[in-house]
């Protein structure tokens, strides 16, 4: 397992997420999780009956995305971050909701509180 380049540059989310936090997570926690992925691999010692928390890949599983679907925001002309097109997925969160924002605030940051992972919370 590898460790990818960032689509966009470290300050790209400014003023949203600083430099600082997006390089420490990925210098730090996502390169330890696809070091042990790989050294897990490596000595063969996943079990595929445990559950997905538990395994030394899920930080790689959970930050692998994350990576992708993060963008540089559009209100800093930086690129076309947090904004949702038109269309179906986008009309569910409003009718459902009031917005994607609200849903996450509301709604996925309430169910996924009691999870053992409870800061990964998937749509």
């Amino acid at each position: 397992h590898t460790f990818p380049d960032l689509p966009y540059v470290y300050d790209a989310l400014e003023p949203f997420i600083l430099c600082q936090v997006i390089e420490f997570h990925r210098k730090k926690h996502y390169q330890t999780c696809v070091n042990a992925l790989n050294a897990a691999v490596q000595r063969e010692r996943i079990a595929l009956q445990q559950e997905a928390g538990d395994l030394p890949c899920a930080g790689r599983i959970n930050y692998s995305p994350l990576w992708k679907h993060l963008a540089p925001a559009q209100s800093e002309g930086k690129g076309a971050g947090s904004a949702l097109a038109a269309g179906l997925r986008k009309d569910a969160f409003d009718m459902t909701s009031g917005s994607a924002y609200a849903f996450t605030l509301k709604e996925l940051n309430t169910a996924t509180a009691g999870t053992q992972r409870s800061s990964w919370g998937w749509l």
